[in-house]
């Protein structure tokens, strides 16, 4: 299976660069760079165990996924950047909430001190409720005796 040869070529590559990271993560030594550095060498090391056991093709792929997130966090660490910009995470590390100027700013709109017109910025209040006046049935008419 060439797919499969090809594809365990690139889980080699990728636990090649994780040691990589691993002594560069260990040079630099904040807690952070340790834990990061610590998953880092469990990844790889179970990578290597599932690919000397060889295991499924499955199991590898999301192993390997796996260890490609904390590469991805990792060099993350390694950038020197104080907070990681939401653009350079994976959807699922993003932030959920940003505060409005903070938005404002990264779409490059100035913002005024009479800015009221961001929607967060104003208090909300629920809708007033209009009391309904009665509601008469329809099609029920009284018959006349006579």
């Amino acid at each position: 299976m060439p797919a499969a040869s090809s594809h365990i070529r690139e889980i080699e590559e990728a636990v090649a660069l994780a040691e990589q990271v691993v002594e560069a993560l260990d040079r630099r030594g904040s807690e952070a760079e340790r834990h990061e550095s610590r998953w880092l060498e469990k990844m790889t090391h179970a990578l290597r165990v599932a690919l000397a056991s060889d295991l499924d093709i499955v199991v590898l792929t999301r192993l390997h996924l796996r260890l490609e997130t904390s590469l991805r966090r990792a060099s993350l660490l390694l950038a020197d950047t104080a907070e990681p910009r939401a653009e350079e995470l994976p959807p699922s590390q993003r932030p959920t909430y940003r505060p409005p100027a903070q938005v404002a700013r990264s779409l490059g709109r100035p913002i005024a001190d009479d800015d009221d017109d961001i929607p967060s910025q104003r208090p909300t209040t629920p809708p007033v409720r209009q009391a309904s006046g009665f509601v008469p049935k329809v099609g029920l008419k009284k018959r006349e005796t006579g």
